[in-house]
């Protein structure tokens, strides 16, 4: 079986590590080659198997309410019920997500072909490798095909402890802990301090933050999208699994969905 995989950050790489656990399966990762950095508050859900990483117990506390919240964040307390303090508040257990990438990167970077992708080399690229399966975790605009389709999204600002260049969040933080922050008078949303390493994230809708090193990001949230998806556009052949936040353009989407989803999809395609 010939797997293709649209891009080599971590939701693209845990799908090619899904692959790698069928039999006779040749795996090609196609993407920009060089490792993601990665912002804002991230850790894994769940184990991935065959990765060997450290856990910790995640608290997760919000200050404020979740109306207030949704309004710092979205402009519309209407968001309420779908910010991440609904759904992650208390503890849960974490896995390390940038060591889990460190290793990954590692193990597939002989598999990842250098290349740009844009929406119109996408028919060609996979005309001429003809894969059985194309996973994309790439952000779903590129694999987009007709202009009318929509993306919504939302700004924000980030910084992340780098001590490599001298750079540091400001803001504290206990270890192991999530704080969300919905009082507007406060300018950030949301620091965390998970595995040691430290991040904070504001509001786009806000001025950018006055800290060397703040970077912008947009947070996925809804698309009308149905690109290569023959579930929903028949004569759409080949189909592509789309995995990942900025893959799906899905808001709560979580990274070692993008394994799990992998192994399900592969399973049912070797059991037909």
């Amino acid at each position: 079986m010939k797997v293709l995989i649209l891009g080599c950050g971590p939701a693209g790489l845990l799908a090619a590590h899904a692959a790698s656990f069928m039999p006779d399966v040749e795996i090609k990762v196609v993407s920009k080659k060089r490792p993601s950095e990665l912002f804002g508050c991230q850790y894994l859900h769940g184990p991935i198997p065959g990765l060997i990483l450290p856990t910790t117990t995640v608290h997760y506390l919000l200050n404020g309410t979740e109306e207030g919240y949704a309004t710092k964040v979205y402009g519309s307390r209407l968001m309420a019920g779908q910010v991440s303090p609904a759904a992650l508040h208390g503890t849960h257990p974490a896995w390390d997500l940038r060591e889990a990438y460190r290793q990954l990167y590692d193990w597939y970077e002989s598999s990842i072909e250098d290349c740009e992708l844009y929406p119109d080399t996408i028919p060609d690229l996979l005309t001429h490798l003809q894969p059985d399966l194309t996973i994309s975790s790439i952000p779903l605009p590129v694999l987009c095909q007709r202009e009318e389709h929509a993306f919504r999204s939302q700004d924000c600002w980030a910084l992340g402890d780098a001590p490599e260049r001298g750079q540091s969040v400001p803001v504290p933080c206990p270890a192991d802990t999530i704080v969300c922050n919905g009082d507007p008078d406060t300018g950030w949303y949301r620091v965390s301090n998970v595995f040691g390493y430290k991040t904070a994230e504001w509001p786009g809708l806000r001025p950018r933050p006055p800290f060397t090193g703040v970077v912008p990001f947009s947070k996925p949230l809804a698309t009308t999208c149905d690109c290569w998806q023959p579930d929903l556009v028949p004569q759409a052949n080949p189909s592509i699994l789309r995995v990942g936040r900025y893959g799906t353009w899905t808001k709560g989407v979580l990274s070692h969905e993008a394994f799990n989803r992998t192994i399900a999809v592969l399973n049912e395609r070797v059991s037909r």
